[in-house]
């Protein structure tokens, strides 16, 4: 993996760079290492259901010769659904396969031109998907990273993603150049039900948002008013929601479910510069 040592924005019209590639958007990066993951800027509308049939992504393997129909249908489509489509299966393939693996396909745009797609795998969770069936307690696994890549503003900042598991294991350079906890993120994407939740550290949330990082706590609206990004549900501070926090590292081991009615161990602790 790599560990990006700087913060990279990107708007329609500018990015601002480092050095090296992303697996995600191809985009000037720097290098990473252990946990830390960058490409941050899923759409909260790629989360959207509506965009995709989750799902159907759920009974089968993650290559687009084993897709549901239904699935395969939504990220060839050529419309705004399919962009969004497409954004959640490149960020859903990075979170669960390794760097060695790819999720490769097809679509063909309204103009008739066929566009060949090749999404990279970064953080290995899941590396298995790509011949069976995703196993329920990597539901949450992969539900967790992708929320925890949300952002309101649409730009990408560096995260040190952090799990009890040794799921994603830190560096000591991550551990110290890293300090700032955001929050927790945990739940399911691919239910019946789709639920994902955040929750926040009160004491940090000012220099979150400083980051550009909304959505454990929340974005505030011109008016004061705060909102959700997209589906993720809001649970207030961590400490009401979450437990066994790791001394060295900082990351719960175990956060509450609401919907669920379960205690989750599949939790993404994340932590900034």
């Amino acid at each position: 993996m790599r560990n990006l040592m700087c913060f990279v924005m990107s708007s329609a019209l500018m990015l601002a760079a480092c050095s090296a590639v992303d697996p995600v958007s191809g985009d000037d990066v720097g290098h990473r290492s252990q946990a830390s993951i960058t490409g941050n800027s899923i759409t909260g509308n790629a989360l959207d259901t509506n965009a995709l049939h989750l799902s159907t992504l759920n009974l089968h393997a993650l290559n687009a010769a084993a897709l549901d129909p239904a699935a395969l249908a939504a990220i060839q489509d050529p419309g705004s659904n399919g962009t969004l489509a497409r954004q959640f299966v490149q960020y859903t393939t990075s979170c669960a396969f390794n760097a060695s693996q790819t999720f490769s396909f097809s679509w063909t745009d309204a103009a008739g031109t066929t566009h060949q797609e090749s999404y990279p795998g970064d953080l290995g969770l899941a590396p298995y998907w790509a011949g069976g069936p995703l196993i329920a307690s990597d539901d949450r696994w992969i539900s967790a990273c992708l929320t925890a890549r949300v952002n309101w503003y649409g730009v990408r900042v560096t995260l040190s993603a952090r799990s009890p598991g040794a799921k994603l294991p830190i560096s000591d350079t991550e551990r110290t150049t890293f300090t700032t906890r955001e929050g927790a993120f945990f739940g399911n994407l691919f239910g019946t039900s789709p639920a994902v939740y955040s929750c926040d550290d009160p004491g940090q949330v000012a220099a979150a948002r400083a980051r550009y990082r909304d959505c454990a706590a929340g974005h505030v609206n011109a008016d004061g008013s705060i909102v959700s990004c997209s589906i993720i549900q809001r649970l207030g501070p961590c400490s009401s929601w979450c437990a066994d926090q790791n001394p060295t590292d900082g990351f719960f081991s175990r956060c509450q479910d609401p919907q669920a009615g379960i205690e989750s161990s599949e939790v993404i602790t994340v932590y900034l510069q």
